[in-house]
């Protein structure tokens, strides 16, 4: 296998908690904007990239050296969101 190529047994599976925005589409009350805030969210996958600007894990992986892998359950978030990122498991 090219040693290019990213699999699944060189990549950690991580889990990964991070902040997403909410948003209401209704008159919202002046105290429930005050109550507002961001929502944790809880993300896993293996971790396929990592820079200032975003993350990206993806959930399955179909090896091709010829043409490039095929990923799937792919999710992208932007690295400033990441409260604490774990790793669960490395092959």
């Amino acid at each position: 296998m090219d040693k290019g190529v990213k699999t699944n047994k060189k990549l950690p599976i991580v889990e990964i908690l991070w902040k997403d925005s909410q948003s209401f589409s209704k008159w919202t009350h002046e105290e429930e904007m005050e109550n507002c805030e961001a929502v944790d969210c809880y993300s896993a996958g293996y971790l396929y990239s990592q820079d200032k600007k975003e993350t990206k894990i993806y959930g399955m992986c179909v090896p091709d050296v010829e043409n490039g892998n095929t990923y799937n359950q792919v999710f992208i978030i932007p690295t400033g969101c990441i409260v604490s990122m774990k790793e669960i498991r490395r092959k």
